[in-house]
């Protein structure tokens, strides 16, 4: 009996759902759906009430979408409706109590069973439905398309100017227009709007039906593409439209349409119409069509003042002489040199500050170890100049590198045949995007080899992998010399920038060296992947490029913005202990060193082990001994005289 009433509330909850898209006077679809579901229950009688539910649910959901055409399932989705992808019936628990707060509740609500209260929810709704909006009467005879501009109309996309011819009439008869209200809404609510014509005015919609199953097929990182991709991927539309109207294969108004809606994506516009996400299989087709259905809505609403007139194609005029296999790759190279570009800003100065630090302190010697030990005296700027040189080293690196990207396979259109390309849009297309996107690029010679490898995209990443190592290496020391206050090496202090301890008062850690460790880390992760994938394209396509490109380019922003913080909020700010570097550089073992030439390495090392065990300096012990006099000790036990190196005498 529990089965059998949960199964009403099913039922019920799948007639509440599918009200407002079908005709209340049309019980085919629902008796269809309702025969199924009878059939199943039949066929498992004796099984556990929880898999009979299953099977039912698993039964509405592919019923629901047999009876729904594939434009009616974008209209759904254009309006916010995915309820049939969930659980309907949780979905009505979640709204009921929002729902029944607009309805007037007959006598005996709180006696009814669940299953006579979806069945008043049922009625309310279809009164509400008939006396608000009905379809036309010929709903069950439209074709597909027809349909779903029915349904985008009465879910507040479209008024009755800018409907389609054979829909006005019926718009005006029906008072339908565009909603001026804005406020939040239940899914009950949205639902309600959508057979009533009202509601919350939807967004303007560019991207189309590829962009669509793209967002459905992969959610997989829960972000979206980065914008300065699209804005690549956007400068190569420009590109490929100039060039190809000056082959004379595009009609000029469409390339002037198409360029000008590029523009307005380069810019910055348009920019809740990419919802792709940046991993996606393909090798990045996805988000080539996103934008290319965008650029062709944009483009016909600039010819015609309506985005769906399809003046201009996606494929036919926007993808004009391209592929996949060379917008993608193209741009994410693009993308990635311009990152690049910042990336050396930031490491301009955080080497800029290490060479300050280094210039300040050139006079101080300080304790050098190796192995965690004592070993010689060095000066502290020394230190820091060494950790400006290796970045400055990096960073010519890093230069190398973008030459190396800045080579690009446009014109290769699929696999490197050039195929459906004019001769001269082949010749002309890379120095074109050069002049749109301002960055040096140019043909590769053999467009097959760039279509084929990511070997620059790889190579890249391999420099930032070894930055990333030196980096890691330098935020070890300043956290050793950061150690303390009291019990550590203590020799510099590192800015507080933040509490360090929720329950220790007065406690204060290092995070910005921190962050910046755990940076080089995160890079040195991508870079298994991005090595995994150079490995695994197969035959004139690397498939996998676009978590290639995901992984490169967050590197190379991870280590731009960790670069510029620990510039400023870490090494700028920081503080030396001078009379703390002294003292310890006075009073190290390594000192023995400068004595090795003039008493002989033995006698020097014997003097170190006996200085170490009394707790005296070595330069006490030598002249308390008698081996040096106090002027010759002063003179060659010196911290700041062997930091400059030499012999000392």
């Amino acid at each position: 009996m529990q089965t059998a009433t949960r199964l009403m509330m099913v039922l019920a909850t799948l007639t509440v759902t599918s009200g407002a898209w079908a005709r209340p006077s049309d019980p085919g679809p629902r008796q269809s759906i309702r025969r199924e579901v009878k059939r199943t229950v039949q066929a498992m009688r004796g099984q556990p009430a929880q898999a009979i539910r299953g099977q039912v649910q698993q039964v509405l959901l592919s019923q629901l979408k047999a009876h729904r055409t594939r434009q009616e399932w974008q209209a759904m989705k254009a309006a916010g409706l995915d309820v049939p992808y969930r659980d309907v019936r949780s979905y009505v628990h979640r709204e009921f109590d929002s729902f029944l707060s607009r309805m007037k509740l007959p006598t005996g609500w709180e006696q009814m069973s669940p299953g006579r209260r979806f069945g008043v929810v049922y009625r309310q709704l279809s009164q509400d439905f008939s006396t608000t909006r009905t379809f036309p009467s010929n709903w069950n005879s439209l074709d597909g398309t027809t349909r779903y501009d029915v349904a985008r109309c009465l879910a507040g996309n479209c008024s009755v100017a800018s409907a389609p011819k054979e829909l006005s009439r019926w718009l005006k008869l029906t008072g339908t227009s565009t909603p001026a209200a804005h406020k939040p809404m239940t899914g009950v609510e949205q639902m309600l709007a959508v057979s009533a014509g009202g509601g919350r005015p939807a967004p303007k919609q560019y991207y189309g039906s590829e962009t669509v199953k793209a967002a459905e097929n992969f959610r997989i990182t829960g972000q979206r593409v980065p914008t300065d991709f699209i804005k690549s991927v956007a400068q190569i539309k420009a590109a490929a439209a100039i060039t190809n109207m000056r082959t004379g294969r595009l009609d000029r108004k469409v390339g002037g349409a198409i360029v000008k809606a590029a523009r307005e994506v380069i810019q910055g516009q348009h920019r809740d119409q990419f919802i792709t996400d940046p991993i996606q299989g393909g090798a990045g087709t996805s988000v080539n069509m996103n934008v290319n259905e965008v650029i062709a809505a944009r483009a016909s609403e600039i010819l015609t003042g309506r985005v769906d007139s399809k003046v201009v194609h996606p494929n036919d005029h926007v993808n004009m002489a391209q592929s996949t296999n060379d917008v993608y790759p193209t741009a994410a190279r693009l993308t990635a040199y311009n990152r690049l570009k910042s990336l050396l800003g930031s490491y301009e100065l955080l080497a800029s500050e290490l060479e300050a630090k280094a210039h300040q302190y050139k006079d101080l010697p300080k304790a050098g170890r190796t192995h965690l030990q004592d070993a010689v005296p060095v000066m502290l700027g020394r230190e820091f100049g060494a950790y400006a040189a290796v970045l400055r080293r990096d960073m010519r690196d890093v230069k190398v590198a973008m030459k190396g990207l800045a080579s690009v396979n446009m014109g290769a259109t699929a696999v490197g045949t050039a195929l459906n390309a004019e001769p001269a849009y082949v010749k002309n297309i890379a120095a074109t995007l050069a002049r749109v996107s301002r960055v040096p690029v140019r043909r590769t010679r053999d467009l097959v080899d760039g279509t084929q490898n990511v070997d620059a995209m790889a190579r890249a990443h391999g420099v930032l992998k070894v930055s990333s190592s030196n980096l890691i290496k330098i935020c070890n020391d300043l956290r050793m010399m950061n150690s303390g206050p009291r019990a550590g090496f203590g020799e510099i202090t590192l800015p507080g920038v933040q509490k360090g301890s929720s329950i220790m008062p007065g406690k204060v850690n290092p995070v910005i060296a921190e962050v910046m460790n755990q940076i080089g880390y995160q890079v040195q992760g991508n870079d298994v992947t991005v090595n995994l994938v150079a490995q695994n394209g197969q035959f004139e396509l690397n498939q996998m490029e676009p978590v290639m490109v995901h992984n490169v380019l967050q590197s190379i922003q991870i280590l731009d913005r960790g670069a510029r913080t620990l510039a400023t909020k870490a090494i700028r700010g920081m503080q030396v202990h001078e009379q703390t570097c002294r003292t310890q550089a006075e009073r190290m073992m390594g000192l023995a060193t400068a004595l090795a030439p003039e008493l002989g390495y033995d006698k020097a090392a014997a003097l170190a082990k006996d200085a170490l065990h009394s707790g005296k300096s070595l330069k006490e012990l030598v002249v308390e001994r008698g081996v040096l006099s106090a002027k010759r000790a002063n003179k060659i036990v010196d911290p700041a005289r062997m930091a400059r190196g030499g012999v000392l005498k």
